[in-house]
């Protein structure tokens, strides 16, 4: 017999855990970006712009929006309404705007 662990999580950590910018859809978490660029972008300072960007990016992992390679899923289901899958990957796509 395996005993059973029960993690209480208010014990564990002294920081409040927020979830009011998070829905759920279907089985998927979405959250908006947060991005809070320390840089601004002007004209000496794009590489360094540039990584932070990124980072952000690929920290929420976004990056295959703005990558030329992917395609988005299609619009339509098979019995002609609005695919479920595009409809998420329109929404995710809206937050990295």
């Amino acid at each position: 017999m395996v005993p059973e662990h029960h993690t209480d999580v208010s014990a564990s950590s002294n920081t409040p855990m927020s979830f009011s910018n998070l829905s759920l859809h279907g089985s998927k978490l979405l959250t908006p970006l947060k991005l809070e660029l320390v840089v601004k972008l002007d004209y000496n300072n794009f590489l360094l712009w540039r990584q932070q960007v990124t980072a952000a990016i690929k920290g929420n992992r976004l990056q295959h929006f703005i990558d030329s390679s992917s395609q988005p899923p299609n619009r339509k289901n098979p019995y002609g309404s609005a695919s479920e899958a595009f409809l998420y990957w329109e929404q995710q796509d809206q937050i990295l705007l």
